[in-house]
């Protein structure tokens, strides 16, 4: 058991100062006064630095040198989340990109087993693709692009049994009655890499569609006489993820997006192999990838992937959208936890919670990780 003091504690909904929050093995345990705290007990001084719950991040394709789809495997979500980590992420999404269908079953596998060895880790898998529009490929792979078939729907509803799965879909591509069979099996649905209409986007809402990746991007756009997919979710409730690194998104955008999307809108990375290393380039989905200035690109120009972390993102959030802080900080961690269903879990720091926590200083630089209650070294 130990005591966190001198924090400037966000518990999801409000700052706290001059409280101690204690753990106790994985929990938190109480968060008290800092003048009642045992003066016998251990403490770990925030030294005045920002305490919240740790960052979620619901759509990453790699980082720390690794990406998902180049090496399917327990090590390469291994070495993504002590990447991850680093930045104040206790928990993520891996994300699979357009891909073989033997290849999405043995990413499943690897995650169900890395899932069930490290509770609070990863909270599932994001199938991003093939079932997508070649019209709305970016990065992806079009020749690998397809229809969803009943097997695959059967298998998908199997699998969620062991392990939550998230699959980006193009409603326009594939039949409705799959979608609706998907939804009802378990498996979360999210509109994406699609040239839906405003309708086909509404009636896939009405069948199970949930959310939305990666909002603005590769999706139709909003415009007078066509709302198209961005209108769709505009005119909806459903949950959207958005990449705030200035560059998928222009900062008006997203914070056009916050004051219409309020608590449904989460920021997520979409992070690729380069991020929290020193990699210029990579491969990304068959196709090389380049990154300069921050930006990463595929050969034919397309943005491939992000390079961006979860705490910068909040920065940007907060100092380029004109987001205010408690804000961004939900849109990654309470509000993505919500999303997912495990905000009574993670998400907050309040009493009986998971102890996944990050504590950050004024220029959101992360200075610690708590993950399961376990102090990270961060070097």
């Amino acid at each position: 058991m130990y005591a966190i003091v001198n924090a400037e504690i966000f518990d999801g909904y409000n700052f706290l100062k001059n409280k101690a929050v204690i753990i106790d093995e994985n929990k938190i345990k109480d968060i008290i006064d800092a003048s009642c705290l045992d003066k016998d007990i251990n403490t770990l001084n925030a030294a005045g630095n920002f305490l919240s719950a740790g960052f979620i991040d619901l759509q990453i394709n790699g980082c720390g040198g690794a990406l998902f789809n180049d090496d399917i495997s327990e090590k390469t979500l291994e070495i993504m989340f002590k990447t991850v980590l680093k930045f104040g992420c206790t928990s993520f999404v891996p994300t699979l990109i357009t891909a073989e269908e033997k290849d999405i079953k043995l990413a499943i596998d690897a995650a169900i087993s890395f899932y069930k060895k490290n509770p609070n880790a990863i909270l599932g898998i994001h199938i991003e693709g093939p079932y997508i529009s070649k019209k709305k490929s970016g990065t992806h792979n079009p020749s690998l692009i397809k229809r969803i078939d009943l097997d695959f729907v059967d298998y998908l509803c199997k699998k969620v049994k062991d392990i939550p799965i998230t699959l980006t879909i193009a409603p326009e591509e594939n039949d409705i009655s799959f979608i609706r069979k998907l939804a009802l099996g378990g498996v979360k649905l999210s509109i994406g890499h699609s040239n839906a209409s405003y309708d086909e986007a509404m009636e896939s809402f009405a069948n199970g569609v949930t959310n939305a990746t990666h909002l603005f991007n590769t999706m139709t756009q909003f415009e007078s006489r066509s709302p198209g997919i961005v209108g769709a979710i505009f005119n909806s409730d459903i949950y959207a993820g958005i990449i705030v690194d200035g560059i998928h998104s222009d900062f008006n955008c997203v914070r056009i997006a916050k004051k219409n999307k309020g608590d449904k809108l989460y920021i997520v990375t979409d992070a690729a192999t380069s991020m929290g290393s020193q990699l210029k380039e990579f491969d990304f989905g068959g196709f090389k990838v380049f990154v300069k200035d921050g930006i990463c690109r595929n050969e034919a120009g397309a943005l491939a992937g992000s390079n961006i972390d979860m705490a910068s993102s909040v920065k940007n959030a907060v100092l380029n959208a004109g987001i205010p802080l408690d804000e961004a900080i939900r849109m990654a961690t309470l509000y993505p936890a919500k999303s997912m269903g495990v905000n009574m879990q993670i998400g907050s720091v309040k009493k009986d919670m998971t102890a996944n926590l990050a504590i950050f200083d004024r220029n959101f630089k992360v200075k610690t990780s708590i993950f399961n209650g376990n102090i990270l070294s961060l070097v």
